[in-house]
């Protein structure tokens, strides 16, 4: 039977125990700062002739950040699949292709989407699926936004799911507050 007999220095447990504690605390400062400055925004990571397909679970998350990034989305190519909608004070070649966006099964849905820009939107009467691809410009409506320049639209199916999902877990409804 061993028996070992361990006496600590307090002064060099507490030395170590200091040491440790300010590497763990420089390594959180370091990778902090590359996740902030350095490392690429995974939502607009795309190569620059990369076609950026947006669909139920990406859709809202893409359209947040190219709206609240728009100089960094301007000229990238997006296909995105909705429907026409359009309000009163649009031009003729003005329209959004929109999805509905719910929260949880039980609650009422929103419309969400790019506005878009064609010749051929009055082709296109509200309520129809239609496939677009088009570049991200900035553009003015009520405010600065995200504004797809349409290079083609063509008529498609209705998806099984019509719903998107809302952007990430963070994000906070502001219809209901007030």
């Amino acid at each position: 039977m061993f028996i070992y007999n361990l006496k600590l220095n307090k002064n060099a447990v507490t030395r170590a125990f200091i040491g440790v504690s300010i590497l763990i605390i420089v390594f959180i400062i370091l990778y902090s700062v590359y996740v902030i400055f350095i490392k690429p925004n995974s939502a607009c990571d795309f190569k620059k002739n990369e076609i950026i397909d947006l669909n139920e679970t990406n859709y809202t998350n893409i359209l947040k950040s190219a709206n609240e990034n728009i100089d960094s989305y301007i000229g990238k190519k997006v296909r995105v699949t909705g429907y026409v909608y359009r309000l009163i004070d649009f031009d003729e070649t003005e329209f959004v292709v929109a999805r509905d966006m719910r929260f949880n099964e039980s609650s009422n849905s929103i419309i969400v989407g790019f506005l878009c820009e064609s010749k051929e939107a009055p082709k296109f009467v509200d309520g129809t699926w239609v496939e677009v691809v088009g570049t991200i410009k900035k553009g003015k409506f009520t405010d600065e936004l995200a504004v797809l320049d349409v290079v083609t639209i063509k008529e498609t199916d209705k998806p099984a799911n019509i719903f998107v999902n809302p952007p990430d877990k963070t994000y906070i409804p502001t219809t209901s507050m007030f």
